[in-house]
């Protein structure tokens, strides 16, 4: 739990995965996961639609602050 905010699935303590179904992923679907990864420290999200036959997924990367890291460190 994360405040007041619980994220669906951390696999690894790497990614955040968020399973959905929407019509289509909105701009606050991609904040709340900023959020999370704000929040985490995490770099990496997942959003997940399983609404239709065929899977449609966005990848959610955390904002980086100036001289940080640019490419998301997967192996912790």
């Amino acid at each position: 739990m994360i405040g007041n905010l619980i994220p669906d699935l951390i696999v690894d303590h790497a990614v955040i995965v968020d399973p959905k179904v929407v019509s289509c992923f909105t701009e606050t679907h991609v904040a709340q996961m900023v959020g999370y990864l704000n929040i985490t420290g995490l770099d990496l999200a997942l959003l997940m639609n399983f609404k239709n036959a065929r899977l449609d997924w966005k990848r959610v990367l955390r904002p980086q602050a100036p001289g940080e890291h640019d490419i998301p460190d997967l192996r912790r």
